[in-house]
């Protein structure tokens, strides 16, 4: 269209197809929202006018049969109905859930929430999310009564109960999936093809439930084009005069994006709005879940269970559902066929770490910046992360200058840091600081860790990472800086810092070392370690990297038969063959962990211990990784530590008791496919209770206690054991070219110090045209 026929159509306007009026165009979309219908004044005369009075809660003063007028009363409107038109009833206006009283609206969602349902009508997940809601509404996360903590998020709660079930069931499914645009007429959801989603995507958002792409003209561009397929795309680059892309890839996408906000309105204003209009004339009407009504259901999750709904577990798992893997539990609790230590039993959830809304507020909005930095995570956008980490650091020098925030942070337990707002601004810190670092970008990478270490009254919410940023720090100073002198000084001074993680500390202390030599300065270092034993044994490898995971593959001789089999296959083969030893299993920390857990079941799951037990699906204490867990258990642990110091067969009675009372419950630390106890006929638990020394166990108990943080990993690969000369040993495999790490040394050096041989094997490799 050119510049003359666009001026000649504004000239010309709209005419409005509600009413026929001709409307400019710059005030078409204003007609549209205030143009009511109600009257035709062509048509009759005024002699059926009749007054309809406004009612809001009945709140009508009467004096001589006319309303009274003031400012905190409505005036009656005066309405004209045409005589050719059919007059319905008169209707009371609904009432406006956004002014009612919090206490008001508070009851009348309890209420709703007390209702009688058929719940065989209902899907898992409206059922599970209603209980959800009744478990939260009726505990206090402050001091301020839940009414009024709650108050700006109960007009979309009571909006969503007010659904009918299939509604709140389609709401729900796209909570889950997060704020994606969703066309409703090419959606099909699984298992619920019969649901009819055209008429309940318009349903939800006249509710306030969705928003429609007409309301977020601020939205990104590039997740409004994912929606157009290959074909749309073409026709809207054709209409936005753009290059045509070949494809409908991201990159395709990012191009259009590009050339979209390079280009210029007619009075010099960007093109988006226009861009997304083409977009819902292309495929129809949009729609994507309301911020205000995914907030209330992501908070409601987070409170009822807030490790599950930890948004650091994307990190872990790329295919990981936040809401989905909670409904999916809790579904999973209903059917039994999952069982939590405490499901059936009463909780105190969180209490104390807010001051109130606005502070758990805060904490929802980082975290869902965390949930949006995981997905961009996931596409490797890495520049876009250091973009929003950049608002998060600022948001965080901003928390430091609140000085009532920080004296308040410093009555809450360090375990329950983690679910405060400055937490997830320091994880997101640490994300910028990972995605710089892939970036190659390090000097951005070196700001962003500098940045936390610098700030001691931030250390209490990360202190067990701290260690970890020290080291990256000191590398990226070493390699990418070139400045060596300024690591050897970063790791002599934290090298003895007790409140990093000794792990870090062991590799602060190796690269000290490396750096003295190579400046010729002197360094002592600090932490001394036994070595252990080397074996070396030669196997055949079959080739590498062919698509298992592993970089190895090694082939055994059985007979006739040729075996495959890994490098730790292959050294237990050969310990049990030619070592002296009788039986042995490959599960690294997995028989430790499960002997600690069924020694101590009973203490790990106190739930006396203030703060421990805030959800029924927790699998270990939240005190877990601090130093809390083994001081507020202190007495219980040396107790049961004495009773089994000089005495195997209360050990043992303990196991299988502990064993029975809690077989199948989810623990972090007992993993009940160990040792195969769903027969419980696997005699090797038993075998190695007879063999393991008792000091060295009690010792270990004592270990995962005190530092679980800096214990629960890096243990020796293989258990084995002779059950007739009462001798056990642990093994560390190592492939070719494999080496051993800081937390594996740690560890060979705590076995061999507690009188139990350790030692490396060590696995060559030769070709295999041996075996030909």
């Amino acid at each position: 269209m050119s510049l003359k026929e666009a001026f000649e159509r504004a000239k010309r306007g709209a005419t409005c197809g509600e009413c026929g009026a001709n409307v400019p165009y710059c005030y078409i979309e204003r007609h549209k929202n205030e143009c009511i219908v109600r009257f035709d004044d062509s048509k009759g005369d005024d002699s059926d006018i009749e007054v309809v009075e406004c009612v809001q809660f009945s709140q009508r003063i009467v004096v001589n049969e006319q309303v009274a007028a003031t400012k905190d009363e409505p005036f009656a409107k005066r309405v004209k109905i045409s005589p050719s038109i059919k007059r319905p009833a008169p209707q009371v206006l609904p009432e406006a859930i956004d002014d009612l009283p919090a206490d008001v609206l508070y009851k009348k969602c309890i209420d709703k929430l007390e209702l009688p349902i058929n719940e065989k009508d209902l899907h898992y997940t409206v059922r599970i999310f209603r209980n959800i809601c009744k478990t939260v509404l009726t505990h206090d996360l402050s001091d301020e009564p839940s009414c009024s903590f709650w108050a700006p998020l109960l007009p979309s709660f009571y909006r969503f109960l007010s659904l009918e079930a299939d509604e709140r069931d389609v709401a729900l499914w796209l909570c889950q999936n997060g704020r994606r645009w969703y066309v409703p007429s090419r959606l099909s959801i699984r298992y619920r093809e019969s649901l009819d989603l055209k008429k309940i995507f318009p349903k939800l958002y006249a509710k306030g439930l969705l928003s429609a792409l007409t309301d977020e003209y601020e939205t990104g561009l590039d997740e409004v084009l994912s929606v157009l397929n290959a074909e749309e795309l073409r026709t809207f680059c054709a209409r936005m005069k753009l290059n045509k892309p070949k494809n409908k890839s991201e990159e395709a996408r990012r191009s259009i994006v590009n050339q979209i906000e390079n280009q210029k309105g007619i009075c010099g204003g960007s093109v988006k709005q226009a861009a997304l209009k083409n977009v819902q004339n292309i495929v129809g009407s949009m729609y994507r879940v309301n911020l205000s009504f995914y907030q209330f259901v992501v908070s409601f999750c987070t409170v009822y269970s807030p490790f599950t709904m930890d948004s650091h577990r994307l990190f872990d798992d790329d295919g990981l559902v936040l809401i989905r893997d909670l409904f999916y539990e809790m579904y999973n609790v209903e059917k039994k066929t999952e069982k939590y230590m405490y499901c059936d039993k009463e909780i105190t959830r969180i209490k104390g770490i807010y001051r109130g809304y606005d502070d758990f507020m805060k904490f929802i909005t980082a975290k869902l910046l965390e949930m949006e930095v995981a997905a961009l995570n996931r596409r490797k956008k890495h520049s876009e992360i250091c973009n929003r980490v950049k608002v998060a650091a600022s948001d965080l020098q901003s928390f430091r200058m609140d000085v009532g925030m920080l004296a308040f942070y410093q009555k809450v337990p360090d375990f329950l840091l983690k679910f405060t707002y400055p937490a997830i601004l320091i994880r997101l810190v640490m994300h910028g600081a990972e995605s710089a670092q892939k970036l190659k970008d390090y000097e951005l990478a070196c700001n962003f860790i500098s940045f936390l270490i610098l700030r001691k009254d931030l250390d209490r919410f990360y202190l067990n990472r701290r260690g970890h940023l020290m080291d990256r720090l000191a590398l990226n100073m070493e390699f990418h800086h070139k400045r060596p002198d300024s690591a050897f000084t970063l790791c002599k001074s934290f090298v003895k810092d007790p409140l990093i993680l000794q792990r870090d500390r062991l590799s602060l202390q190796d690269r000290a070392v490396k750096l003295a030599k190579g400046q010729k300065k002197e360094f002592t270092p600090v932490i001394h370690l036994v070595d252990p034993e080397i074996i070396t044994i030669s196997a055949t490898t079959l080739s590498k990297n062919l698509g298992n995971g592993r970089t190895n593959m090694f082939m055994s001789k059985n007979g006739d038969n040729v075996d495959y089999c890994s490098v730790e296959q292959i050294a237990l083969i050969h310990l049990i063959e030619k070592a002296g030893f009788e039986n042995g299993l490959h599960k690294e920390g997995g028989v430790w962990h499960t002997l600690f857990g069924l020694t101590c079941v009973d203490i790990i799951f106190d739930k006396c211990i203030p703060n421990s037990w805030i959800s029924e699906l927790q699998t270990c204490p939240m005190d877990q990784n601090s130093r809390l867990f083994y001081e507020s258990r202190k007495d219980q642990f040396e107790n049961r530590f004495a009773e089994i110091r000089n005495d195997r067969q209360k050990l043992h009675d303990i196991v299988k008791l502990n064993f029975e009372l809690y077989y199948a419950t989810k623990s972090a630390e007992v993993d009940w496919n160990t040792f195969s106890m769903a027969q419980n006929r696997d005699e090797r638990l038993w075998e190695i209770l007879e063999c393991v020394d008792l000091e060295m166990l009690i010792n270990l108990f004592r270990r995962f206690a005190t530092d679980y943080r800096n214990s629960r990993s890096g243990m020796p690969d293989l258990t084995v054991w002779n059950r007739t000369q009462k001798t056990l040993a642990v093994v560390e495999v190592k492939g070719p070219g494999d080496k051993l790490s800081t937390k594996q040394r740690l560890w060979l050096d705590f076995f061999v110090r507690n009188k139990t041989r350790a030692f490396v094997c060590r696995v060559t490799s030769q070709s295999s045209k041996v075996l030909q």
